[in-house]
């Protein structure tokens, strides 16, 4: 049976070269199909913020909040905003893409092809502006992104979180704020502290004093030994799917097709360098809105599957692929209860609690509170029923910039919780179904009750050595 999917599938794959093949016609002649493919929602986790405003912006949530409620704190949990790539990236887009551009150019300059002039002269005229030195900065599009969710924020809570110039001189109390060890968050941090305080200057804002390395609540993940070892280090583990994806038939489909329009039929493209294609596709996308020359290379459907390849290693390594993905994120999700439960007891609290982290933070957090699981889980082989409807959409739910915001409300002196993902209410699994937005502190409780966080990293002892 297998078998035979492999030859329809292949089968399919020459008529779709067949049908390429006609459409070689002279290169002046050639329409750009680049100008019909919108890449914003194949951009996985490189996906900017905008795109994810435009979509809140489009499709608008109703939802009552009773007058008697009244917000007593915000918990809000935010990745960084749009960076540079690795420097492994860089390194490779700069030496791998360089000489691979050469080729289509000269490719199409002999007839092979299927780009348009204005393509092959956007490609000729690419040049990555940034060095490895530059790796994973904080770019303009990053900073936009943050002030204006601090913006946003303040607009929407303003009763909450608006100080005058006396409440400033107090705001380590009104505001904290934390960040890892990074540029990236320690600028978004700052961008937004501007959006939601109005002003340019946050010198009374107290940030991170000493931001850790390997910050035990931010980065958790670093310290769970068990994970490292069986499931991000593990080749049969987190990447195991992902790779068997890429070694597939869509892959090897989509290779042949790539092949076909850049004219490199007489260059053996691999893995690598469709890798690198994309990757410098989505960054380049993420920092503007012009899309990178590098996505001419790919149609929707090849994107598609590009996607997929990237969401089966967020699914396996970050989320439900293996329940200790999420069991670990447990430290973060106390710390939020743990704020709420002091600030219903009228003690002292900060009014704001902001968070900057990273993308293998903000997914676990996700998946340990429920949010956005499939019915059937994510594997390599079955692409074509998870094409289209999945919930697991790491662009959608993981771009730059992606928050979590839970708001702590006294509802007749009920301490209720709302949560909201991307500004958007957001219904918790086990809450009341009457107010699908608003649950009780209480029952929170019950349904993320304490953990244990050293027993659920720690790995098993080795068993089967005698003592001698």
């Amino acid at each position: 049976m297998k078998s035979l999917v492999i030859v329809i599938i292949l089968v399919n794959a020459l008529a779709k070269t067949s049908s390429l093949q006609k459409e070689e016609i002279s290169l002046n002649q050639r329409s750009c199909h680049s100008e019909n493919v919108d890449v914003s929602p194949y951009l996985s986790t490189r996906t900017p913020y905008r795109v994810i405003h435009e979509q809140n912006k489009a499709k608008i949530i109703r939802h009552h909040l009773p007058d008697q409620c009244v917000a007593r704190q915000i918990w809000m949990l935010v990745r960084h905003g749009t960076r540079n790539p690795s420097a492994s990236v860089i390194k490779n887009s700069l030496k791998s893409l360089s000489l691979l551009r050469e080729k289509i150019v000269v490719a199409h300059q002999n007839g092979k092809g299927l780009l348009c002039a204005t393509e092959v002269n956007r490609l000729q005229n690419w040049a990555m502006n940034i060095t490895e030195i530059d790796e994973k900065l904080l770019v303009p599009e990053g900073e936009r992104e943050l002030k204006n969710l601090g913006s946003r924020t303040l607009t929407k809570y303003f009763g909450l979180l608006n100080y005058d110039s006396d409440d400033l001189e107090n705001s380590e109390i009104n505001l904290k704020f934390r960040y890892t060890d990074t540029e990236r968050t320690y600028n978004s941090a700052q961008h937004f502290a501007i959006g939601l305080l109005d002003s340019n200057d946050t010198s009374q804002v107290q940030f991170t004093k000493s931001p850790l390395k390997h910050d035990p609540l931010l980065r958790f993940y670093q310290s769970c030994l068990k994970w490292k070892t069986e499931v991000k280090d593990n080749p049969d583990g987190g990447k195991h799917q992902s790779v068997a994806f890429k070694n597939g038939t869509e892959y090897e489909v989509l290779k042949a097709t790539v092949t076909r329009r850049l004219g490199l039929q007489d260059y053996n493209l691999s893995t690598l360098d469709v890798d690198m294609m994309y990757k410098t596709c989505t960054f380049e996308s993420s920092w503007s809105d012009d899309a990178s020359p590098w996505c001419a290379a790919f149609s929707e459907e090849d994107l598609q599957v590009l996607e997929y390849s990237s969401e089966l290693k967020y699914y396996w390594t970050d989320g439900y692929g293996y329940e200790l993905n999420y069991k670990q994120a447990c430290p973060l999700v106390q710390d939020m209860l743990e704020h709420f439960k002091n600030a219903s007891r009228a003690t002292p609290q900060p009014k704001g609690v902001f968070y900057f982290t990273h993308s293998g933070t903000m997914l676990k957090v996700l998946a340990h509170l429920g949010l956005y699981r499939d019915k059937e889980p994510l594997w390599h082989h079955n692409f074509d029923h998870h094409k289209s409807s999945r919930l697991w959409r790491v662009g959608r739910i993981d771009s730059f910039a992606a928050n979590l915001a839970a708001v702590l409300y006294s509802c007749d002196s009920t301490p209720k919780v709302m949560f909201l993902h991307q500004e958007r209410p957001v219904a918790i699994n086990g809450c009341p179904s009457e107010e699908p937005f608003l649950c009780p502190l209480e029952t929170l409780e019950k349904l993320f009750p304490y953990c244990n966080f050293e027993q659920i990293c720690r790995l098993p002892e080795r068993t089967g050595q005698q003592s001698r």
